[in-house]
């Protein structure tokens, strides 16, 4: 009962402030015909049972030009494990919002190609990763003042993956594998500044290579719309 009251609520908050145009799709809420470029900063972990984990730096650019399309293209690198491997993780992504007669959720089909690559000179090993994934955004756009939009969002994910490369100098990684994964988080704008923050799960299990979508992943952003 109570969990109806407030799902009740929360639907009536939705409908009640009239919510400023947003595009969580692409990682920042904007206004139509905005971009935005962000700093990230987060930690991931790479594999299923193994302490694995890397710290991840990097740069985006997001775009909500006018009409349904929006897109943004991001850049990683990874330091991985206490010896610091790096890691250089690139994707991009293009996404078109879905026409709803209700103006309280923004829903958006988004598809993309991400890449990790990884060489070590002195050994002779390296690999590249790519991954597709498939993305359903569900966001709920709320104005919290003249300028500013808050907008908490899921994302269910389909995710393919393969990756090839040597060990040792001895070509012999060869993988490929699917899975499911979900990202969650929030997106705020306030004028010109916009910031965000998410989590991320997936279920990819690769062997020694890193997929360009990792097991599990925290993440935050900032930046500035132009």
């Amino acid at each position: 009962m109570r969990t109806g009251c407030f799902l009740a609520a929360g639907a009536m908050l939705a409908l009640a402030v009239p919510a400023a145009r947003a595009q969580g799709c692409v990682g920042a809420p904007l206004p139509e015909g905005a971009r935005a470029v962000q700093a990230l900063a987060g930690v991931s972990a790479l594999h299923a049972g193994r302490r694995l984990t890397s710290t991840d730096v990097g740069a985006a650019l997001r775009a909500d030009p006018a009409g349904p399309l929006a897109y943004s293209a991001e850049y990683l690198l990874r330091s991985v494990g206490g010896e610091g491997a790096k890691v250089h993780t690139v994707s991009g992504a293009l996404a078109l919002r879905l026409p709803l007669p209700a103006r309280a959720l923004a829903v958006c089909a988004r598809a993309g190609l991400g890449a990790a690559f990884h060489a070590d000179g002195a050994t002779g090993s390296g690999y590249a990763s790519f991954t597709v994934p498939l993305v359903l955004v569900v966001e709920l756009p709320l104005a919290a003042g003249p300028g500013r939009t808050l907008a908490p969002y899921a994302a269910p994910q389909l995710l393919w993956s393969t990756t090839s490369g040597a060990l040792l100098g001895a070509r012999g990684l060869d993988e490929a594998d699917a899975g499911v994964g979900v990202e969650a988080g929030v997106g705020l704008r306030a004028g010109r500044f916009v910031a965000g923050a998410g989590a991320t799960l997936s279920t990819l299990s690769p062997g020694l290579g890193a997929p360009a979508v990792p097991r599990r992943a925290l993440r935050v952003r900032a930046g500035i719309v132009f």
